[in-house]
């Protein structure tokens, strides 16, 4: 099996990408140390070889530039999730909070049939490990931002360029 890595310099900073032959599996926020997303490789993949490149994160990239740009409001890149169970589920209805939109994370346990989970979704959430295409940044606590692997201020930063889109209604 090959694994693909490559560090992509972001309008937000260098991301660091991994993905298999099926997809995209994780995106290393700015400031990530090397050593974590080596990890992520060794615990999903120990047998893998890694090459850098590849088709998925080519196409990765190419997406990711034009979001950042504001030129896309939706990813369609494979991906190839490594959670299970709970996380997954939250997940996957992260993944479909519309772009420029902001859920809480109450508002998502609700989906889940878990009033009270609310907890449990913010955990989920940390453990995103493709940040940005599954759009963790537009889950929000009831009370404010709440928290986000890459720092408060990305996460703002994320919002914004959303918001701003839609706020003036820009075609996709």
């Amino acid at each position: 099996m090959i694994i693909y890595k490559q560090l992509f310099e972001s309008e937000i900073g260098a991301l660091q990408l991994v993905a298999s032959e099926s997809g995209l599996c994780y995106i290393g926020l700015p400031g990530t140390p090397e050593e974590i997303v080596d990890e992520f490789i060794s615990e999903n993949f120990s047998e893998a070889e890694v090459k850098n490149g590849g088709e998925v994160i080519r196409k990765a990239i190419s997406q990711l530039r034009s979001y950042f740009k504001g030129e896309l409001t939706m990813f369609e890149i494979p991906i190839d999730l490594k959670i299970s169970g709970f996380y997954r589920e939250v997940l996957n209805t992260v993944s479909e909070i519309p772009y420029g939109k902001l859920l809480k994370y109450g508002e998502i346990a609700k989906r889940l049939n878990k009033p009270g989970g609310a907890q449990a979704v913010g955990s989920a959430n940390a453990a995103n490990p493709i940040p940005i295409v599954i759009p963790c940044h537009r889950v929000v606590a009831s009370n404010g931002l709440g928290g986000y692997a890459g720092g408060l201020p990305l996460k703002k930063k994320l919002i914004a360029i959303e918001q701003q889109r839609t706020l003036f209604n820009f075609p996709a």
